[in-house]
């Protein structure tokens, strides 16, 4: 059963980030995230990196496609992609892709409907972002199955 969130601000993703952490604890490591063009996804890996490294440094990775971040030790804390202008699965293999999907830290995927059937369902969760009843509002629903139909939200 998807939970969903409707008319969330900015300021009340802190709810969601940790809806999110509590599936990455479960192992669902996997974060797919649907949306428009400017709808926010950049901005939820945003918040999720805040909550595990005290930073909102993060930056769309639409032009260099994967953006890794890194706990003070070294070690990885979170990977972000931008899918959107990669043309087929082969892109995203020669951009690393099948060490990515062996990654046991929070990996967020923006555009990711190219990997479906690609990827461990029991590794992901959907996230479906579209705009709330204003336009500074999101209505957010999270899934714990993976692909971009079915979703009760319209996009």
């Amino acid at each position: 059963m998807p939970i969903v969130f409707k008319n969330m601000k900015e300021g009340d993703m802190g709810v969601l980030v940790k809806e999110i952490l509590s599936y990455a604890k479960k192992g669902r490591n996997f974060i797919m995230l649907f949306g428009d063009l400017g709808v926010g996804k950049t901005t939820l890996v945003r918040a999720i990196y805040k909550a595990l490294l005290g930073s909102d440094a993060v930056f769309s990775p639409s032009f260099g496609l994967v953006h890794d971040y890194s706990y003070p030790d070294g070690t990885l804390a979170l990977t972000h992609l931008d899918l959107y202008r990669l043309g087929s699965i082969d892109e995203f293999w020669n951009i690393g892709g099948s060490e990515i999907l062996q990654y046991s830290h929070l990996v967020c995927m923006e555009w990711p409907q190219l990997l479906e059937g690609w990827i461990e369902e029991s590794t992901c969760i959907s996230i479906f972002i579209s705009e709330g009843s204003h336009e500074h509002l999101r209505d957010v629903e999270l899934s714990e199955w993976y692909g971009d139909s079915g979703s009760h939200m319209k996009r």
